[in-house]
């Protein structure tokens, strides 16, 4: 059915997770369905235009960048749980990725590609029923201001907890790759072990099997859409490349649009696109998957 920005985010308010299948492969109307959401965030390799090289993410295997420059999207690797510019001062409220080509079938176990999702209005509570401790540790997670400021990044970060309590059963957080290890953020108390206990005990569990979350199979088309501040997403690694009989080296052509939207700024009467039923998710089983019997239904995220 058709629906309007406005649809969109009512939709986003009650489900924070939303899927959009069939989008037409044309880069133009994708920015202008970006852009009815919202004010667009150019990327942070952008130059001051407003071009959608400018504004639009391009998520995709990059032999071509020396490994040890590659970015973790630039990988066919996998990718933990995070939030878009979790870093930053200025962060998106929405973030929206299209799935332009979705690439080769995974023929490998452990190499689906699938996209993972979790919205923290479900995890914090899991979190805190798994153990008494858990209180303490959120807490901590919730009081104590703390900074991460990548190499690439030329943004002020952001200095503010990991955590928020809505107060009204919604849960608003960033989170970075790396987080609880080799990027563990500037923490603004004396007693900084026990805060990285505490991060380490609820990065542990959002990495577990305990945690609920959505696993999808995204095809090409489909545009997911969701709440920045209360959804975190990931990905199970890829094929990157395969060679032929011949010595010949293929690249998988998957391929992803992304796009950082600040503000809701859109009218009642904006149409974006259909929208239309998701994919039928999984579970943590991280199984070969065929793209062309993946079911869907009438469910929501």
């Amino acid at each position: 059915m058709a629906t309007t920005a406005h649809d969109v985010r009512s939709a986003l308010e009650d489900s924070a997770l939303l899927l959009v299948v069939d989008f037409p492969q044309e880069e133009l109307r994708f920015m202008e369905f970006c852009s009815a959401l919202g004010t667009v965030m150019p990327k942070l390799s952008a130059t001051g235009g407003s071009t959608i090289n400018e504004l639009i993410g391009d998520v995709r295997y990059r032999p071509d960048i020396p490994e040890s420059l590659r970015l973790p999207t630039q990988s066919c690797g996998p990718l933990t749980f995070h939030t878009a510019r979790a870093c930053s001062a200025v962060r998106p409220s929405i973030f929206v990725m299209w799935k332009v080509c979705q690439g080769w079938d995974p023929v490998q176990e452990g190499l689906s590609g699938r996209s993972l999702f979790l919205t923290w209005d479900t995890v914090v509570p899991a979190f805190i029923d798994a153990a008494t401790a858990h209180n303490e540790d959120l807490t901590l997670l919730t009081q104590t201001k703390v900074s991460y400021r990548p190499k690439y990044m030329r943004e002020p970060p952001a200095h503010e907890p990991l955590l928020n309590d809505a107060g009204d059963g919604r849960w608003f957080a960033r989170y970075w790759e790396g987080i609880a290890g080799r990027n563990h953020p500037t923490i603004e108390t004396s007693n900084a072990s026990r805060y990285m206990k505490a991060l380490k005990h609820f990065d542990d569990f959002i990495h577990s099997s305990e945690c609920p979350i959505t696993e999808c199979a995204l095809q090409t088309g489909d545009v997911a859409i969701m709440d920045n501040r209360r959804v975190a997403h990931g990905r199970r690694a890829f094929l990157g490349s395969r060679s032929d009989v011949r010595g010949r080296t293929d690249v998988n052509p998957r391929r992803i649009l992304s796009a950082h939207i600040a503000s809701l700024i859109c009218g009642r009467g904006t149409q974006v696109a259909p929208v239309h039923s998701q994919p039928k998710c999984g579970t943590r089983s991280d199984q070969p998957v065929d793209a062309n019997e993946e079911q869907r239904d009438g469910t929501t995220f």
